[in-house]
């Protein structure tokens, strides 16, 4: 079952691996990445300290 999903996804973004398009919307949009852990590590730090 989680063999036939795997293959639904990889046929749906394109026969990709997901790292690749993680990688290439990071070196597309960096600022937005960095904004995004930024925020991420403020709601975390103020959740978990």
């Amino acid at each position: 079952m989680i063999e036939e999903l795997y293959k639904w996804l990889w046929s749906r973004i394109g026969g990709r691996p997901w790292t690749y398009i993680f990688r290439d919307n990071q070196k597309k949009h960096p600022l937005l990445w960095l904004l995004g852990f930024g925020a991420l590590g403020i709601v975390l730090g103020h959740i978990f300290w």
